[in-house]
């Protein structure tokens, strides 16, 4: 265990910790030395989180935007990561989410896994629609793999444009935690006894809502279509089982006065189970959801769902088969479905047998967990040496050149565009740091019918010049879009210089060497030695040369030679 890597779970609630992450991080922890990050003044930890090998720690994240406090947020788990070398951070929730992958991208953390559960810009319009949507579209940009907890939230996002399709994966089918089977399943004695104190007869049907009482999750809407059946059914309860965060509790009463007899409010609890067996069906009118956990682990005790249709309940809830869907907001719609099925004792029936098989066949939470496993097991198989100093030198670097350089690069683009036909920047697939391929900017210098190969495999290169394209290749100006790739951290400004996808040759020695653990760089060792007048065995060699002796000394000496070469214009051959 002592060698074994260190990962941390960064979570704004702990009410989200006890809801999802149980058995991930019992499992985590028999395999990893794990540590979980999150508010402990906001709500308690389930005491089944007592687990070896699980260092809880408290960072003070929260719920709702509050610029002071999120900045005291971020700079603890700066100073917290830097303190300690992860080889993952891996966050869940909007608020862990930004303050988590942003301190992970700066403290250069090699893996920034993020698990998306429901966007809170989803019900949102204007302006604040506009800037969440954004803050989660920097989630992406700084995590290196991100979730979601189903497909259609998948769907949701790329076709948003906060990801893109091939930057966002469903680990096991759907669920974030998928549900345990020994925990929550359908136990007869339980029922009776929590009824009984519950003053639920046989002949009650139990509607019963559990999670956050706030408006996303559509509370009045529940109340409202509960009530307008109340008034001539006497033979319905409903529970409201959850932690109230808005403080709409109060007002909640006070509307469903009249009816207190026929409603209990439940309040938090660590036990959802024992009240999901004593209920007869889980309503759960939310505007914005992940995958709708809750949704599966009462179909575990066998018990069906009303729900809106809105995206990861789709794939919670099979429409007519596992549970009813309703249009979201349709409170009368809603009224109507649950008096269909407190009438239906067999439909209900049909469709929790129809859920509980679901379930058992298709979420038990080994079957995520497992999932969740084999995709660190391979994403940890190679854990990179952490240089925090070279990311920050490179980011502060980045700002200054780019404030500088704004100007010219707009005029470079107007001339590019000017004189020849094509798009004013050229995407090149290149061969990143450990071999992965990304696409680096650069200003387009050829022509659109250049052929894609190193300019020295090309018999006369010159002839695929534009206009302006000898100027921006002698002067290096080409290269300033590559600050992009630097910001993203695909590029660092010193480093090997990024291969082409089909420069074989070149990319095997540099893997036989361990040059590819390097990030490659805007200019590097082998560019102040020669550039295109060294061979490609000399190049890897110098590169190893900087491999062996980096430093951010090394790398301001780099870019004074850099700077004196393009001045001069030695080493360049085309």
């Amino acid at each position: 265990m002592i060698d074994s890597p260190s990962i941390c779970f960064v979570v704004t609630t702990p009410f989200t910790v006890n809801g999802f992450l149980i058995n991930h991080l019992t499992q985590f922890s028999k395999l990893y030395r794990v540590t979980l990050c999150t508010n402990l003044k906001q709500y308690e930890l389930s005491p089944l989180l007592n687990i070896n090998n699980l260092r809880i720690v408290n960072i003070p994240l929260e719920r709702k935007i509050s610029i002071v406090k999120d900045i005291v947020a971020l700079f603890a788990l700066i100073q917290f990561f830097r303190n300690n070398s992860f080889a993952s951070v891996h966050s869940v929730s909007p608020k862990s989410g930004l303050l988590g992958m942003t301190a992970a991208y700066f403290t250069c953390v090699p893996n920034r896994f993020h698990t998306f559960t429901g966007q809170v810009w989803a019900t949102k319009d204007g302006f604040s629609r506009y800037l969440l949507k954004k803050l989660d579209w920097v989630i992406c940009l700084f995590a290196t793999n991100v979730f979601a907890d189903s497909y259609s939230q998948a769907h949701f996002l790329i076709t948003q444009g906060v990801c893109k399709k091939n930057e966002i994966t469903v680990l096991g089918g759907g669920s974030i935690s998928g549900v345990d089977l020994k925990r929550f399943t359908r136990n007869g004695e339980l029922r009776r006894k929590l009824r009984l104190e519950l003053s639920a007869s046989d002949g009650i049907c139990v509607f019963i809502f559990i999670g956050r009482l706030c408006r996303d999750k559509g509370v009045y809407d529940l109340l409202d279509a509960f009530l307008s059946l109340a008034k001539s059914n006497k033979k319905i309860q409903l529970w409201i089982v959850g932690p109230d965060e808005e403080g709409v509790q109060p007002t909640l009463e006070s509307h469903s006065c009249e009816f207190q007899e026929q409603i209990r409010w439940i309040g938090p609890t660590f036990t959802p189970e024992l009240y999901m067996n004593a209920a007869d069906v889980l309503v759960l009118p939310s505007y914005r959801e992940g995958f709708g956990t809750v949704v599966i682990e009462a179909a575990a005790c066998h018990v069906p769902t009303i729900a809106y249709r809105i995206e990861g309940i789709i794939d919670a809830v099979i429409e007519d088969e596992t549970g009813l869907l309703i249009t979201k907001g349709c409170v009368m719609s809603l009224s109507d479905a649950m008096q269909s099925l407190a009438n239906d004792v067999e439909l209900r029936s049909r469709l929790a047998d129809s859920a509980s098989n679901r379930v058992k066949n298709d979420f038990s939470s080994d079957r995520i967990t497992d999932a969740w496993l084999k995709f660190y097991s391979h994403a940890l198989q190679y854990q990179p040496k952490l240089n925090w100093t070279k990311r920050v030198f490179d980011l502060v670097l980045c700002v200054l050149v780019s404030a500088i350089f704004i100007v010219p690069m707009l005029v470079l683009a107007l001339l590019v565009k000017a004189s020849s036909r094509g798009p004013v920047l050229y995407w090149s697939a290149r061969i990143g740091k450990d071999d992965q391929i990304f696409y680096m900017p650069k200003f387009r210098s050829m022509r659109i019918d250049t052929p894609e190969v190193a300019t020295d495999l090309l018999a006369n290169p010159k002839q695929f010049l534009t206009p302006i394209g000898n100027i921006l290749r002698k002067s290096s100006l080409d290269e300033l879009p590559q600050l992009w790739s630097i910001l993203k951290g695909d590029m660092s400004f010193v480093g090997p210089r990024p291969a082409l996808f089909n420069q074989y040759e070149l990319i095997k020695i540099r893997s036989m060497v361990g040059v590819n653990s390097l990030a490659p760089g805007l200019t590097g060792w082998a560019q102040v030695n020669g550039r295109d007048e060294v061979s490609t065995f000399q190049k890897v060699q110098l590169d190893k040369i900087y491999l062996e002796n980096q430093s951010v000394k090394f790398d301001l000496y780099i870019l004074w030679l850099t700077i004196m070469r393009v001045l001069s214009k030695d080493g360049i051959s085309h």
